[in-house]
């Protein structure tokens, strides 16, 4: 077949295609209108088969070639290439019917069973599954996690695996199992021989009792005291619930591995609770973006003019402060996807490693900084002279270099927990970022979570306290300093502690709650919302803390509305630190 045929033909069988979806008529896909020319299917079926050959089928590449050789409707062809469909991967792909249409006419030419069929999160409904159930029975591994199927179509999924099935791993996630799928399930695995794992996690299956004895009564003593020797120990709570994995011995269903989840309240509530987490973390994550930003840039811009001009300790230290906001902003448009996704991350593992390094140093770095701020306002106050010798620039970038390899040791566990060989996740399917630890993972994390509360959060906001209690008291002794500069050191003490027990306390004591607990506690997620803030919160207290970003940010913004006049520097006005 040349080039101007093989042309001839795709126009002929796109334009066929979008005319039957015009209609609506799915009837018209499957009906052959290609009179058969010697050897063009044998043809199509090897070119076919090139395609299929040596590879992990996925996504619309994957629908594209089904639905070209379901539009050409040459059984030779589709037997020839569905020689070499060994996997399918069609995870997240919003399956329609014609899709599914697609997949039953290649598959079904098949003489060999399918490695892996996934059709998790694919929106593919009732519909769609009765088109594919004579090919469903043909897999080894089956994903249909994520797809709302309701008791009518779990029931007949059940029933198209009670016999002459090769599926030996069924997972069923979040699909809509009920109480009244229960006694199917029993069913199922006393006919079925091949099932060897089954995973049907988060579906609302009735009350733990209920469960209990459903499965009780539908298999015998032997497997069931196997497969549920700690069914009391199972956890209800949605937020912080755990895969509970019980190894049992061959028996008439020749179950293996049983995973279970039995929970008090739908799984729609959950479907809920997650998108309202969603929604809240992107809500705020798109506030502080948008209002953190220009604020921080506008710090930037000053305090580079002012070290530029008149390096000065002060004005380092809160240099670095905002340079470590504007990384946190940098990477918060990752965190707004993932948000964006339901918490599902979809992105490059690399980029999850970074995402979460740079999140969580730069948390530190700002407790570090603001804490380093403190100590110089305390020498200044109480020790004037030492200051003065102290005074140079050097020093101050020298303690700034200590606290980001300080706060980037601590965080570099982001790194460790998920790339080391020994703690890094086994599990393919996982597409979360930084979540979901395995225990050997936690075993790790915890303890390095809890030393971190202890040496970046509880040390620099008792050390703050101290020196800003000190300034306080030591300015009130001094009666020749006005009220007003008495009322301002006051409200710049308040101000940063306010910052720490507002921003970085909340935050800092999940880290004590899940090291008690063992696992991280559920309301974790919405302290962070807190630290978010603190990117919008760092630039008043930059207003206040510095002359320098006092004066830069002012001719900034009103360099238009003024009239420029040469050595307009305000009376009094320090280019150092108030």
């Amino acid at each position: 077949m040349d080039k101007l045929e093989g042309l001839q033909m795709f126009i002929r069988f796109f334009m066929r295609m979008l005319q039957a979806r015009l209609v609506g008529q799915l009837d018209g896909l499957v009906v052959s209108h290609i009179e058969q020319v010697d050897d063009l299917p044998a043809g199509l079926g090897v070119w076919f088969q090139d395609q299929f050959k040596d590879r992990k089928l996925e996504n619309q590449t994957t629908l594209n070639l089904l639905h070209c050789l379901m539009e050409f409707h040459m059984k030779e062809a589709a037997s020839i290439a569905a020689k070499e469909i060994k996997k399918l991967h069609l995870f997240k792909m919003k399956l329609s019917v014609v899709d599914c249409a697609a997949m039953h006419y290649v598959l079904q030419f098949s003489q060999h069973k399918q490695q892996e069929l996934n059709m998790g999160y694919s929106n593919i409904g009732n519909r769609g599954l009765n088109r594919l159930r004579p090919i469903l029975h043909r897999c080894e591994s089956f994903y249909m996690c994520g797809n709302d199927l309701g008791p009518e179509g779990v029931l007949e999924l059940w029933n198209d695996l009670e016999h002459n099935t090769t599926v030996e791993e069924l997972y069923l996630d979040i699909t809509g199992i009920t109480e009244r799928g229960t006694e199917s399930i029993v069913n199922c695995l006393g006919k079925n021989t091949s099932l060897k794992k089954l995973i049907i996690v988060g579906n609302d299956i009735g009350e733990y009792e209920t469960g209990r004895e459903e499965f009780h009564s539908g298999l015998d003593d032997s497997l069931y005291d196997s497969l549920f020797p700690d069914l009391h120990r199972l956890i209800f709570e949605i937020t912080s619930c755990k895969l509970v994995v019980f190894d049992g011995r061959r028996s008439t269903a020749n179950i293996t591995e049983v995973s279970l989840q039995f929970l008090k309240t739908s799984t729609a509530r959950a479907m809920v609770d997650a998108t309202v987490k969603s929604d809240i973390l992107l809500s705020v994550y798109i506030i502080s973006f948008l209002i953190g930003l220009p604020a921080n840039l506008l710090a930037l811009y000053a305090f580079s003019v002012k070290i530029r001009s008149k390096p000065h300790p002060m004005d380092i230290l809160l240099l670095n402060l905002t340079i470590s906001d504007l990384l946190f902003l940098m990477i918060l448009p990752l965190k707004m996807h993932e948000a964006a996704s339901g918490m599902a991350w979809n992105l490059p593992d690399f980029l999850c490693s970074i995402t979460s390094f740079t999140f969580f140093s730069t948390i530190y770095t700002s407790s570090l900084l603001l804490m380093a701020v403190s100590v110089v306002r305390y020498i200044s106050v109480a020790f004037p002279i030492t200051y003065h010798k102290l005074h140079k620039p050097v020093y101050a970038v020298v303690v700034s270099a200590v606290v980001w390899l300080i706060s980037a040791g601590h965080c570099s566990i982001t790194f460790i927990t998920q790339h080391h060989p020994s703690l890094a996740s086994k599990n393919p399917d996982a597409n979360v970022c930084y979540e979901n630890f395995t225990e050997r993972q936690l075993e790790i994390l915890l303890p390095v979570r809890f030393e971190i509360f202890f040496m970046l959060c509880l040390v620099p906001l008792l050390i703050s306290i101290y020196c800003y209690l000190r300034c306080i008291l030591i300015l009130y002794s001094r009666p020749r300093i006005s009220q007003m500069q008495k009322q301002k050191a006051i409200g710049m003490a308040l101000g940063t502690l306010a910052v720490f027990f507002i921003c970085v306390v909340p935050y800092n004591l999940s880290h004590l709650v899940g090291y008690f607990q063992g696992a991280s506690p559920k309301w974790r997620y919405y302290t962070l919302l807190f630290s978010t803030f603190n990117t919008c919160i760092d630039p008043i207290i930059f207003y206040f803390s510095s002359s320098a970003f006092r004066c830069g940010s002012e001719k900034s913004i009103f360099r238009k509305f003024r009239p420029k006049v040469a050595g307009s520097q305000r009376p009094g006005t320090s280019t150092g630190q108030d």
